[in-house]
């Protein structure tokens, strides 16, 4: 269960983030998803990545979320690493 409550996702840098290629990150954000009415899922970013966010999104109306889709569609769970790879394996 998500016993925090509260889940900080760090999407940084904005275009290819790192909490994205980690193992236990994608399972944390899984699972926050999973006890949705138990836990808040806020998604933070330096200043500077917000403002290349935003500059995107606010793209022509045709592209606007092409960014954002190629972001999020680049991740790979599978891909994803772990310190330690018996972690790896058990959450696949």
């Amino acid at each position: 269960s998500c016993g925090i409550g509260h889940a900080l996702a760090m999407m940084a840098p904005w275009k290819e983030p790192k909490y994205l290629t980690r193992i236990w990150c994608i399972f944390e954000i899984y699972t926050a998803h999973q006890y949705q009415d138990k836990c808040r899922v806020t998604i933070v970013m330096p200043p500077n990545q917000k403002k290349q966010l935003e500059d995107d999104l606010l793209k022509e109306k045709s592209t606007r979320f092409h960014a954002l889709y190629e972001t999020l569609g680049k991740t790979k769970i599978e891909d994803a690493e772990a310190t330690v790879e018996d972690d790896r394996i058990a959450i696949l």
